[in-house]
């Protein structure tokens, strides 16, 4: 229900309320008290607004909103992008770029997604008859390879990292089942 169907239909049901209290008590003789007539139009007003604010606050959480937390909680130690499918996850030593993962999304195991407490990493890894779906490419020694399991340091706050953890399983999901919703914020 929009905003303006939500008014017009608030508009209608004070004036049959008007209409209908004045035409039948007066007819019948009974007192009307003004403040049953308000009390029950804030209860109705209350609970519809309500609704109306749930629908609105409800939004799907976008690919685009997900990698910008991510980038923000990994304050410029990472940067993390999706193309076609694939995570690049680019490390940064000092502003300069020391390693590059090129991670196939659709043979990630989405629920093997975890934040180590004690290691201060999130970790995602290949499904298990995916072995190897990372590709990695070392700058500081020139090397490159393929590898099942990435690890980025998220630092000591446990609360970012259990966050950043649902937020790259959200990222998965996204491109794992294209119908894939989720309105609940990672932290």
């Amino acid at each position: 229900m929009g905003l303006k169907e939500y008014l017009d239909w608030f508009l209608k049901l004070e004036r049959f309320f008007t209409n209908f209290t004045l035409k039948s008590y007066k007819n019948r003789q009974m007192r009307f008290q003004k403040c049953t007539l308000s009390k029950l139009i804030t209860i109705l007003l209350v609970i519809n607004s309500l609704f109306f604010c749930e629908q609105i606050n409800a939004q799907n959480i976008t690919m685009e909103k997900t990698i910008e937390y991510v980038n923000q909680k990994l304050e410029g130690k990472y940067k993390v992008t999706v193309k076609k499918g694939f995570l690049l996850v680019d490390c940064f030593d000092q502003e300069k770029m020391v390693r590059h993962d090129e991670i196939d999304l659709i043979r990630i195991n989405a629920e093997a997604i975890a934040f180590l407490e004690t290691e201060k990493q999130v970790v995602l890894k290949c499904k298990y008859d995916q072995a190897e779906c990372i590709d990695r490419e070392i700058y500081t020694v020139r090397k490159k390879t393929q590898i099942s399991r990435s690890a980025i340091e998220v630092g000591e706050d446990a609360k970012t990292g259990f966050g950043l953890a649902k937020a790259f399983t959200h990222i998965v999901k996204l491109i794992q089942f294209p119908k894939y919703k989720n309105e609940e914020w990672f932290e």
